[in-house]
C-alpha cells in the first residue's frame, strides 16, 4: 500500500457540471481516484508508428470492417496499456482522432476525417451523430 509521503496534496477548481460527471465516471470508487486515473491516462502515448498504422487501417476500411477495425483497435490499446479502463464515448473518440489528424500530412487528413465520423457513428450507435461543435465544447466547459 502507498504511503502518505508517495503523495501531494493539491487543491483545484473545477466546473460544477465537470465535477458530477466526474461522480458519475467514479462509480464505486472516489472522484480523487477517478482524476488522478484520467491525468494518468492522459500522460500515456503509443508509438508514433502504432498512430500511423491506425491511420492506414481506417483509411483502407470498407464501412462493412469498420466494427471489426474498432475491436482491433480496442484490443492494441489493451496490449500497450493493459490496465486502463477504455470506455470512450463518441465525442472523446472524435477528439482523440482530431489531435491525430492534426499530426497527418495533408494529404492524408480527407480520408481520415471520413472513417474517424463512422468510427464515432459506430460507438454512438447512432448513423446521423456528428461532431460537438467549437459552441458545444465552449458551452461543456462553462458548465
Amino acid at each position: 500500500m502507498a504511503k502518505q509521503d508517495d503523495y501531494v496534496r493539491y487543491t483545484i477548481r473545477v466546473p460544477a457540471g465537470l465535477y458530477a460527471r466526474l461522480q458519475d465516471a467514479a462509480g464505486e470508487k472516489s472522484v480523487n481516484a477517478e482524476i488522478v486515473e484520467r491525468l494518468d491516462r492522459s500522460f500515456r502515448t503509443l508509438p508514433v508508428e502504432l498512430g500511423l498504422e491506425f491511420v492506414q487501417a481506417i483509411e483502407n476500411a470498407p464501412p462493412s470492417k469498420l466494427k471489426e477495425l474498432q475491436e482491433g483497435i480496442a484490443d492494441l490499446l489493451d496490449f500497450h496499456f493493459p490496465n486502463a479502463v477504455i470506455e470512450l464515448r463518441p465525442e472523446e473518440l472524435w477528439e482523440m482522432q482530431m489531435a491525430m489528424v492534426r499530426e497527418l500530412p495533408e494529404e492524408y487528413r480527407p480520408a481520415f476525417l471520413d472513417k474517424a465520423l463512422e468510427l464515432s457513428r459506430l460507438l454512438a450507435k447512432d448513423p446521423t451523430w456528428e461532431p460537438p461543435t467549437q459552441e458545444d465544447r465552449a458551452t461543456d466547459e462553462q458548465d
